[in-house]
């Protein structure tokens, strides 16, 4: 048995360098075996325990970008008509998708597990969903390169299978944003087909009380009736100033008794007659009084614009929706396929080498850690002993 290093009565603990030599003098057996050993079960673990991953990649850009689309493209159509309105600020365009955000999100990880049956690849059958996913997603590497590229790395022990599943990521996000792109302009559609049903309504409604109006009102054009009633007024009140000029001449001439005079004077009084039933009684020129032709034809002008603009939304909202329905049609892929996955000629882990290399170099710095301290351990229990022993002297 090796015995532990021991000091001198009078020596001190000796430098690092020192301690490392005669621990190499001493153990170096066990220091060069016990890493060789373990080299070699971590070379036999890493040939036959440890599974072969391939990489492959593929490579895709997104479609150049076109004219502004999607909600915001719809909305800032909005802004000629409503300029109060600030829509054109939501930013969006078609496309408005990340393909980021698509790629590494749960229903793809999901997707991807349920397609390849991963779950026994990673042999975790029976372990929580989320952990799985876990394992999934750290083998899957998604990155946006300054070029504008997007760069897809799969891992998988099947090179075949890791090019496929790394090729049908692309359509899989592609499809994601169809639905999304479907799914928002659904909505856009159902939207202006319901206003545009309310439209509809209230246009109804509105032409119905124009008509209303009109009829009990017996007015057929605002505009004509009037300037009728006031030539018809004006040309009454004339007359009627003339025939009283002609009155007051036939009087000095012929008196007041004169049949001439009472004749005119009869006239007079009929067509004053005439033109007071004119102004306070309805029937002249519609079934309202003149007195009350300003509020009447006021209230026809609101429901006249009323109409027109319930007319002037509508043929807004009939080509916009038309547009919308044409868009809904013509969607525009997120992600294009530059450079396909192919399937890897090489594994790319595990390294092997790393690993057997790694474990001899841990293994032999545990071991020297190991020897180190119990070096030390030795020489303080024999430093107490020696101590102790000088401190109370056999008699």
């Amino acid at each position: 048995m090796t015995q532990p290093l021991s000091p001198s009565p009078q020596s001190s603990p000796s430098p690092l360098f020192l301690y490392l030599f005669r621990l190499w003098k001493k153990r170096r057996m066990v220091l060069i075996l016990v890493p060789l050993i373990s080299m070699v079960l971590m070379t036999l673990y890493a040939l036959f325990g440890m599974k072969v991953w391939y990489k492959a990649t593929v490579t895709a850009f997104p479609p150049s970008t076109g004219e502004g689309g999607g909600l915001a493209g719809l909305l800032g159509g909005l802004a000629p008509g409503f300029p109060g309105l600030e829509l054109t600020k939501l930013g969006a365009q078609e496309g408005i998708y990340s393909p980021l955000v698509l790629l590494q999100s749960r229903r793809m990880i999901d997707t991807l597990i349920d397609l390849y049956h991963l779950a026994d690849v990673y042999e975790l059958p029976d372990s929580p969903r989320v952990k799985l996913r876990k394992y999934v997603a750290s083998d899957i590497d998604v990155s946006f390169e300054r070029e504008g590229n997007y760069v897809i790395s799969v891992y998988h022990t099947d090179p075949t299978v890791a090019a496929d599943m790394a090729n049908r990521m692309v359509e899989i996000a592609n499809k994601f944003a169809s639905e999304l792109f479907q799914r928002e302009y659904r909505w856009q559609i159902d939207f202006l087909e319901q206003r545009l049903a309310t439209i509809e309504r209230s246009l109804a409604a509105a032409r119905d009380s124009l008509v209303q109006f009109a009829q009990q009102y017996q007015i057929v054009e605002p505009e004509t009736q009037v300037k009728t009633a006031i030539e018809s007024i004006a040309d009454l009140r004339a007359e009627i100033t003339k025939y009283q000029i002609q009155l007051e001449l036939l009087r000095q001439a012929y008196g007041p008794n004169d049949p001439a005079v009472q004749a005119q004077e009869k006239i007079l009084q009929d067509l004053r007659s005439r033109l007071v039933r004119m102004e306070t009684q309805p029937g002249y020129f519609g079934n309202f009084p003149l007195q009350k032709g300003a509020s009447v034809a006021l209230r026809y002008m609101e429901l006249l614009t009323n109409v027109e603009t319930y007319y002037r939304i509508k043929a807004f909202l009939i080509p916009m929706l038309e547009e919308t329905r044409v868009k809904a049609q013509r969607f525009k892929r997120i992600l294009n396929v530059l450079d396909p996955a192919v399937p890897p000629d090489m594994k790319a882990r595990p390294k092997r080498s790393l690993y057997v290399l790694g474990t001899g170099v841990a293994t032999f710095l545990l071991l020297l850690m190991g020897f180190i301290a119990h070096e030390r351990y030795q020489f303080y229990r024999q430093a107490m002993q020696k101590s102790n022993s000088s401190e109370h002297p056999v008699a």
